[in-house]
C-alpha cells in the first residue's frame, strides 16, 4: 500500500527572488540526514547508499563549490530542477518554490522524488519517518497511475489459504489483513466445505455502471427526453457511441430516472477483464456528446458525469437490486458428519442462527440492502488488498445475502448471493508486481482478453471464500463446547430411519442422572435385542447405566450409541470366558474382519448371527454421527482385538507389576479410548497419542483393580470350569506374590488403587498447569476421572456380577407402566451427586472415600 502526503502549504507558488529560509538556515540538520539514511535498513541492499544529499555531479551538474539560494531558485525556474541535489530541491519544496506533487516530473526519477519528498515532509512536521519503508520499490509503476505525493509504502501481512475447491478446481486464496485469526478461521471453513464437494458458483450478471446527471429547461423537456431514451432509435445511438470508445466494453443497457427537471441516466456495460470505471466514464461521456445532437433529444446541460445513481463506493439499494460489476451466487453442501466433527455443530442450529442473526437482526438494524451476512467485508477487503483492487469498492462489493438450509438428511446447504462484486484483473493496481503475483496464484493473471473470463473467475473465488468464512463464523457461535449439558429435544434424522432406538426421539441431557431416555432406554432396547445371545449376562444395571455415570458430559446425541458399544464389549467379554483359546482367536478374527471391512467399505455387511448384526448396526450409526471419529474408534478396537487375540490367557503372572499391563488391555483401554474420543467429540493429535496413553495408564490400572475386587467370585468359578491352574484376577496374583489370604489380598488391592488414583490425579493436574497438551487431550484425560467413579458404582449393581439383579422384572415394569413412570418409581438419580470434573482436589478425596465405602 503506497503512502502519499499532501499539505496545503506545499502547493506550487510563483518563484521567489529572496533565498529560501530553509537553505539559508540549513534546517535539514545532521540528525535528520542520519534518520533518512537508516530508513529501511532491513529491506535489502538496493539503494543502500542514500545520503539524501546527492551532489550536483551525480545528476549532471558541473559546478565548483556550493550553490547560493538564488542559484537554486534560478535553476528551478529554468526547468533544470533535476540538476539540484536532494537537499536543495527539498528546500524549494518547503518554501513553496517548487510543487511537491511535481517532483517526479522535475527530477525525472520517481525513486529520487520519493526521497526528496520525505526530506521536505520530515522537516515540515518534525516527525520520525524511519519506520515507514521506501526502498526496494519500483515507483515508476506507480507514478501517474496509482498514487500521488508518494512518500513510501505500507507493508501489510499476507497469508495464503492452502486450498478451496471452487467449481471443482483447487484454488489457493491470498488474503492481506491485520486482523488476527481471520485467515485461520477461514481456513477451517474451507476445510469443512472441501470435505463435501466444494463450492459451486453461478454468474447472474456482469456489467459496470455509470450514471451522469443532466439538467433540462423544465420538467416537460425532461419527460420528453425520458420517452425518447426508451426508444430503439435512442438505444442504437447510445450503443454505437459507447462502443466506439473501447475495444473491450459493450453497452448493455441505458435506464433513465427523472427527478424534477434533472435526469439520471444509468449506463451499464461489460468491461472485459478491467473493473471498468474509467472505461464507463469515457463511453458515457461520448454517449452524452452524441445524444446532445440527436434530433428528438431536448437540449440539456451535463451537471456531473456521476450523479451518484451509479452508485459507486457507497451503500445503495440499486446495486443490491439491479447489480453492479459481477453478480455471483456461491453454494456448498456440507455433510452432516463434517458439521459435527469440523465445525462442532449441526445444520438445524446453523439455519436457526442465520435467520435470527443475519435476517431478523440485520433487518432490525436497518440493513434494508446488502447487510444480510456475518462479515463478508472482511474477506472482500482482504482479497481486494491482496490483488490490487480498489479498496473503497469493498463497500459495494460486500453486499451479500446468506442462506443456510437444513436438508432432510441433516446436511447443510449454504449459499451467498453477492450482486455487486466490483473486480478486475487488468488496470488499476493489478499491474503492481506483488498484486500481479497474487492474481497468478489465483489463476487469473493479467490479461488483455475482451472476454472478461479472468475478472469473472476472480469474482467467483471472492464469493466462494466469503461462503467459507461465513460457515466458520457461525461455527464459532453454535459449536458444541466438548462437554454439552444443555437440555432440549434433538431430532436426528439418521436415527429415525432404521436404528436401534426404534425411531424414538433423542434428547439432550441437562442432569445426567435424571435423564429419562438415552442409556436407560438403551438397556431396554438392547436387552430385547441381545437377550437371545447365548451366555450373555448383561452389563447395564437395573437403576443406572454405567455409561450415564461414566459419560455425564458426553456430546448428547452420542450417549446412546456408545452405550450400545459398551454392551457389545460385554458380549465379547462374556464370550471370551466361555470359549477356549482356539475359539477365542476364531471369534476375534471374525470381529476384526468385520471391522476391517467397515473401515474400507464404509459399511459392515449385514451378517446372519446376532452378534455381527449388532456390530453392523452399531458401526452404521456411529458413522452417521461422526465418521472420522467412528473410524478412529474402529481402529482402536482393531488394535485391541489384535493384542488380545495374540496373548496367552493361560500365563500365570506372579507379580502385580507384571500383571497390570496385561489386565489394562483386558479391561478395554483401547476400546474405551474409542468410546471416550467419539463420545466427547475429541481428537488426540498423533504427536500426543503416546503421551496420552502413558499418562492414562494409572487410570486403567485403577479400573482393572476395581473390577477384580468385584468379579473375584465370577472369575474364580470360570477358572474352575475351565480347569485352569490360576485365576486371571489381581487378587489371585497378590495372594501368590505376597503369600496372603483373600482378605489381605483385597486390602492390598484397595491400597494400590488409592495410590494409582493419586498418581493419575497428579498427572492430570500437572498437564493442566503446563498447558503442554492440546485441549482435546486434556478433555480426554479429565473424562477418565468420571469413568473411575462410575466403574465403582456400577460394579455394585452389575448383573454380570450379581445374576439375581437381571432385568426381567424391570422390563416387565417398563412395559406395564411405561419408561417415565418406572424411572420415577425407582427414583433414578436420587441421592447421587456428580462432582465437577475440574475440581480435582475435591474429586480425589471423594473418590478415595467412595472406594472405601464400596469396599466396605
Amino acid at each position: 500500500m503506497l503512502l502519499s502526503v499532501y499539505r496545503a502549504d506545499y502547493s506550487p507558488k510563483e518563484p521567489v527572488s529572496s533565498p529560501p529560509d530553509a537553505l539559508l538556515a540549513n534546517k535539514i540538520n545532521d540528525s535528520l540526514r542520519d534518520e533518512l539514511c537508516t530508513t529501511d535498513a532491513g529491506f535489502g541492499d538496493q539503494n543502500a547508499v542514500d545520503s539524501g544529499f546527492a551532489s550536483a555531479d551525480e545528476h549532471g551538474a558541473i559546478l565548483s563549490g556550493p550553490r547560493t539560494p538564488e542559484d537554486c531558485v534560478r535553476i528551478h525556474t529554468e526547468g533544470n530542477t533535476h540538476l539540484l541535489n536532494d537537499r536543495e530541491i527539498a528546500g524549494l519544496v518547503v518554501t513553496g518554490s517548487a510543487a511537491i506533487h511535481a517532483l517526479e516530473r522535475m527530477t525525472m526519477n520517481p525513486a529520487r522524488a520519493v526521497r526528496i519528498r520525505r526530506l521536505a515532509f520530515v522537516q515540515s512536521i518534525n516527525k520520525d519517518l524511519s519506520r515507514l519503508p521506501h526502498r526496494n520499490y519500483d515507483y515508476s509503476l506507480v507514478a501517474g497511475r496509482c498514487a500521488e505525493n508518494v512518500t513510501g509504502y505500507i507493508p501489510v501481512p499476507l497469508g495464503v489459504i492452502d486450498k478451496l475447491v471452487v467449481d471443482g478446481v483447487e484454488t489457493s486464496i491470498p488474503l492481506a489483513t491485520t486482523e488476527g485469526a481471520l485467515i485461520a478461521s477461514i481456513s477451517r471453513g474451507c476445510k469443512a466445505i472441501n470435505a463435501g464437494s466444494g463450492v459451486d458458483t453461478a454468474v447472474m450478471g456482469d456489467g459496470m455502471t455509470r450514471a451522469p446527471v443532466v439538467q433540462f429547461k423544465d420538467i416537460r423537456q425532461a419527460a420528453a427526453a425520458k420517452m425518447f431514451l426508451e426508444t430503439t432509435a435512442a438505444w442504437h445511438i447510445a450503443e454505437a457511441a459507447f462502443n466506439s470508445t473501447t475495444s473491450y466494453g459493450r453497452l448493455q443497457s441505458m435506464t433513465s430516472y427523472v427527478a424534477g427537471r434533472h435526469m439520471y441516466i444509468r449506463f451499464k456495460a461489460t468491461t472485459g477483464d478491467a473493473m471498468g470505471m474509467n472505461m464507463l466514464s469515457r463511453g458515457t461521456k461520448n454517449c452524452l456528446r452524441v445524444l446532445q445532437k440527436a434530433d428528438r433529444m431536448p437540449d440539456f446541460q451535463v451537471i456531473s458525469l456521476s450523479g451518484n445513481l451509479c452508485s459507486d463506493k457507497k451503500p445503495a439499494a440499486i446495486n443490491w437490486i439491479c447489480g453492479r460489476g459481477k453478480s455471483i451466487i456461491a453454494e456448498a453442501r456440507i455433510p452432516r458428519h463434517v458439521l459435527a466433527t469440523v465445525l462442532k455443530t449441526d445444520a438445524e442450529r446453523l439455519s436457526q442462527l442465520n435467520t435470527a442473526k443475519n435476517h431478523v437482526g440485520s433487518a432490525l438494524a436497518g440493513n434494508s440492502s446488502g447487510g444480510f451476512n456475518a462479515h463478508a467485508a472482511n474477506i472482500v477487503a482482504a482479497m481486494f488488498l491482496a490483488t490490487g483492487q480498489d479498496i473503497a469498492q469493498t463497500v459495494v462489493s460486500s453486499n451479500c445475502l446468506t442462506l443456510l438450509e437444513c436438508e432432510e438428511d441433516g446436511d447443510l446447504r449454504a449459499s451467498v448471493t453477492m450482486p455487486s462484486i466490483e473486480v478486475g484483473t487488468f488496470g488499476g493496481g493489478t499491474h503492481l508486481p506483488a498484486q500481479a503475483c497474487m492474481l497468478d496464484i489465483l489463476g487469473v493473471g493479467r490479461s488483455s482478453s475482451a472476454s472478461g473470463s479472468n475478472a469473472t473467475q476472480l469474482a467467483r473465488i471472492v464469493a466462494a471464500t466469503v461462503l467459507a468464512a461465513i460457515a466458520l463464523s457461525f461455527h464459532s457461535v453454535t459449536k458444541f463446547k466438548g462437554r454439552d449439558q444443555d437440555s432440549q429435544s434433538y431430532e436426528y434424522a439418521a436415527y429415525l430411519a432404521n436404528s436401534l432406538t426404534g425411531g424414538i426421539e433423542l434428547r439432550r441431557h441437562m442432569r445426567p442422572l435424571s435423564e429419562d431416555v438415552g442409556t436407560i432406554r438403551a438397556q431396554e432396547d438392547w436387552n430385547r435385542l441381545v437377550s437371545p445371545l447365548k451366555g450373555y449376562t448383561g452389563g447395564l444395571g437395573p437403576r443406572w447405566s454405567v455409561m450415564q455415570l461414566a459419560f455425564p458430559e458426553c456430546l448428547p446425541e452420542r450417549l446412546e450409541v456408545i452405550s450400545y458399544a459398551n454392551e457389545l464389549a460385554f458380549i465379547y467379554d462374556d464370550f471370551t470366558e466361555l470359549f477356549d483359546q482356539a475359539k477365542l482367536e476364531k471369534a476375534n478374527d471374525a470381529m476384526q474382519a468385520a471391522f476391517d471391512e467397515g473401515l474400507h467399505s464404509g459399511k459392515i455387511a449385514s451378517p446372519e448371527g446376532g452378534l455381527k448384526q449388532v456390530q453392523s448396526m452399531l458401526w452404521e450409526e456411529m458413522r452417521q454421527i461422526d465418521e472420522p471419529r467412528a473410524q478412529t474408534a474402529m481402529k482402536a478396537w482393531i488394535e485391541f482385538l489384535k493384542e488380545s487375540a495374540g496373548r496367552e490367557h493361560e500365563v500365570a503372572h506372579t507379580t502385580l507389576k507384571a500383571f497390570l499391563p496385561y489386565r489394562i488391555l483386558d479391561v478395554g483401554e483401547m476400546f474405551l479410548f474409542g468410546l471416550v474420543t467419539f463420545g466427547y467429540g475429541v481428537t488426540i493429535p498423533d504427536e500426543e497419542y503416546d503421551d496420552v496413553r502413558r499418562l492414562s495408564r494409572p487410570c486403567w490400572a485403577v479400573i482393572a483393580l476395581q473390577n477384580d475386587i468385584f468379579s473375584w467370585d465370577k472369575e474364580l468359578e470360570a477358572s474352575k470350569r475351565k480347569g485352569a491352574s490360576h485365576v486371571v484376577n489381581a487378587l489371585w496374583v497378590i495372594m501368590e506374590e505376597h503369600k496372603v489370604n483373600l482378605e489381605k489380598a483385597t486390602e492390598i488391592c484397595k491400597e494400590e488403587s488409592l495410590k494409582l488414583i493419586d498418581e493419575y490425579m497428579n498427572n492430570v493436574r500437572r498437564e493442566q498447569a503446563s498447558k503442554r497438551l492440546s485441549r482435546d487431550s486434556l478433555i480426554y484425560l479429565e473424562a477418565l476421572l468420571w469413568i473411575i467413579s462410575a466403574n465403582a458404582v456400577w460394579s455394585l449393581m452389575a448383573p454380570r456380577y450379581y445374576p439375581e439383579l437381571k432385568y426381567n422384572e424391570l422390563q416387565l415394569e417398563m412395559m406395564e407402566r411405561g419408561v417415565r413412570e418406572t424411572l420415577a418409581l425407582l427414583k433414578v438419580g436420587e441421592g447421587m451427586e456428580i462432582l465437577p470434573a475440574e475440581d480435582l482436589n475435591k474429586q480425589s478425596k471423594a473418590l478415595k472415600t467412595y472406594l472405601a465405602e464400596v469396599a466396605a
